[in-house]
């Protein structure tokens, strides 16, 4: 399966917010997958990427019924601003190059 930078910013902003949450086997399905996305969603969102026409499916289709989406809003939050705060902590390689340019730049541009 091949990529776009943009998707796979978004796969590995995804799979990044399972690890930041603590997710593990066993846990109810719809819960994990609307955390990881919807955090995935705000990451990038951040960063400038738009993830909107595959977050807001995806997400609807795990938080059928929204008291999934509002018991999750806290870890939500919480899962994307570790993600966050932990991507801006990086040091920038280039000169005169924000984390987020390079976080950006990393996914749109890899081959």
């Amino acid at each position: 399966m091949h990529l776009t930078g943009d998707q796979r910013a978004k796969t590995l902003a995804h799979e990044t917010a399972h690890f930041v949450a603590g997710h593990e086997l066993g846990m109810p399905k719809e819960d994990v997958e609307t955390i990881a996305e919807s955090a995935s969603f705000v990451v990038l969102s951040h960063f400038d990427i738009d993830t909107s026409r595959y977050s807001f499916g995806y997400v609807a289709r795990w938080a059928k019924d929204r008291a999934v989406l509002k018991r999750n809003l806290d870890a939500i939050q919480k899962t994307a601003s570790r993600v966050i705060e932990g991507l801006e902590r990086l040091p920038a390689t280039a000169p005169n190059t924000s984390p987020s340019e390079l976080y950006t730049r990393s996914f749109r541009h890899a081959a």
